[in-house]
């Protein structure tokens, strides 16, 4: 079986005012170590809180600022 991830990350939120590149930085760290451990593809395609297959990305102000989907093929 084969994925196709998509990650969107909109960066306009004040947890990006200051150094945007640290927020980025932490945001996809966060994920790398979801999918690490398998937790994302559980999540994802269990428990699609955006609609199927998609799950929100948040700030560290608690923000939705994306979402990451997974598609099988």
């Amino acid at each position: 079986m084969s994925y196709r991830v998509n990650i969107e990350i909109d960066g306009s939120g004040a947890a990006f005012d200051d150094f945007p590149g640290d927020e980025f930085s932490q945001i996809l760290s966060t994920l790398a170590a979801m999918f690490r451990q398998g937790d994302v593809l559980y999540l994802v395609q269990r428990n699609g809180m955006l609609g199927p297959n998609r799950m929100p990305i948040l700030d560290r102000n608690g923000n939705t600022c994306g979402s990451l989907s997974i598609a099988t093929e």
